[in-house]
């Protein structure tokens, strides 16, 4: 079992103190762990609504696009009834 052990020293009036702490790997990382968890979950939630978005959008822009160039397609072939 690996642990990790943090020393500090305290002066007080004419006395040194040191204070020792002991805690397992897997204790003493398992509030940076969760954090990066978290992190990866909401930037991949981000991700995903982002991706959602554009695509959305780009659909919205290239629609009419679409139907502009299908009407002039219709009418360079002669199909004058096609409103532009």
């Amino acid at each position: 079992m690996e642990v990790i052990i943090a020393r500090a020293s305290l002066q007080l009036i004419n006395q040194k103190l040191v204070i020792v702490s002991e805690q397992t790997v897997s204790n003493a990382l398992e509030l940076a762990i969760d954090t990066f968890r978290i992190t990866m979950i909401v930037t991949s939630i981000a991700l995903v609504f982002a991706i959602v978005l554009v695509v959305i959008t780009t659909r919205r822009i290239v629609r009419p696009i679409e139907a502009l160039a299908a009407s002039a397609r219709s009418i360079s072939d002669g199909d004058f009834s096609k409103q532009v």
